[in-house]
């Protein structure tokens, strides 16, 4: 029996049998490059976001809609002021410089609801859960806690304060972490059914194994644990590069399924997370640097490796690039309808 995209990927979260493989490529702002408006637009403006959004989704059929701003969308709600190129998604003023955590700390927190760009992603989120009617999840993704400190104090200087003043720097990173929570919470009222955390600089790549333990694990836990206690249908964590130092610590994080970047071995992450679904790990440059048939083969690949193992989700590492080649989304699609399932 034909499933739509909400069924399938609530059967997927529940390890039961699909009619296909659940398929979630990471298409944020790729959408509004295919809906040929800027990008600018589809962050900022709520119909601009809805209907590029709902056009990507049909054009290609995979199995979410995303609620997403741009990883500053909260630094931004603080007061903090961001540059808008062309083209691209917005990032601090290099001319802000937070000289101590002290400033931030002493400030209230903002309402998520009346600050920055955030009403209108409120606003999106509701839209395309009317839309979608019941067909298709609805995804709000947020910034986590260490991405959002490094925004406001610098990585150099988040990962220099981790070192000289720990106590600090985790009184700051309790602070985003409210800020993260309240947003997630109000995503939730709004229509969004699933959060994903997305939380770069938590990566392997830039912090240890300890600093995830005693810093970034604790406070993920929390966000999401708020988020259950609000309903959500699912809680998705995903940080990109190297995160198998990690793995221990993931099915205790509250996350019902994790984003694995191309950096990690898919085959090991399926042996040591082995009741966690997973969600990867085509690397999202390949959108742009190779071809259909290569795109073709790696989805292959994984879906060979995933055949007996009902909770794998098919997609990108990380977020399509904005350039990636419409061809190349279309190949990973068409291998969903090869006679390749076994899903259960």
């Amino acid at each position: 029996m034909k499933m739509n995209s909400l069924e399938r990927f609530t059967e997927t979260l529940r390890w039961q049998p699909t009619d296909r493989c659940c398929c979630l490529p990471l298409v944020f702002g790729y959408a509004a490059n295919i809906a040929e408006i800027e990008i600018k637009d589809a962050i900022s403006d709520t119909e601009a976001l809805v209907s590029s959004q709902l056009l990507a989704q049909r054009l290609f059929g995979y199995d979410a809609v995303y609620v997403y701003g741009g990883n500053a969308v909260e630094i931004e709600s603080l007061g903090i002021p961001l540059v808008f190129p062309d083209g691209d998604y917005p990032y601090p003023d290099p001319r802000y410089d937070l000289k101590n955590p002290d400033e931030l700390l002493a400030k209230p927190l903002p309402d998520p609801v009346s600050h920055g760009r955030i009403p209108k992603l409120l606003s999106a989120a509701g839209k395309l859960r009317q839309e979608v009617d019941g067909s298709v999840p609805v995804v709000g993704v947020i910034a986590g806690p260490f991405t959002i400190a490094a925004q406001v104090l610098g990585l150099e200087k988040l990962l220099l304060l981790l070192v000289d003043d720990p106590d600090k720097i985790q009184k700051l990173l309790h602070n985003v972490s409210i800020l993260s929570q309240n947003f997630a919470l109000a995503l939730l009222t709004a229509g969004a059914q699933v959060i994903m955390i997305m939380d770069p600089v938590s990566s392997q790549s830039i912090i240890t194994p300890g600093i995830f333990r005693n810093f970034s694990f604790p406070l993920l836990r929390g966000i999401f644990k708020g988020c259950r206690r609000a309903g959500a249908l699912a809680c998705w964590l995903a940080i990109t590069g190297r995160t198998d130092g990690f793995f221990k610590l993931y099915p205790d994080t509250g996350a019902d399924l994790v984003t694995l970047d191309y950096e990690v071995s898919m085959e090991r992450a399926f042996s040591l997370l082995p009741r966690l679904v997973i969600q990867g790990n085509i690397r999202p440059f390949d959108f742009v640097e190779r071809g259909p048939g290569e795109i073709r083969r790696e989805c292959l690949d994984l879906l060979q490796l995933a055949q007996a193992r009902p909770g794998y989700i098919l997609g990108t590492g990380c977020e399509l690039p904005l350039n990636s080649k419409q061809e190349n989304l279309e190949a990973m699609m068409d291998v969903l309808s090869l006679p390749f399932q076994g899903k259960g």
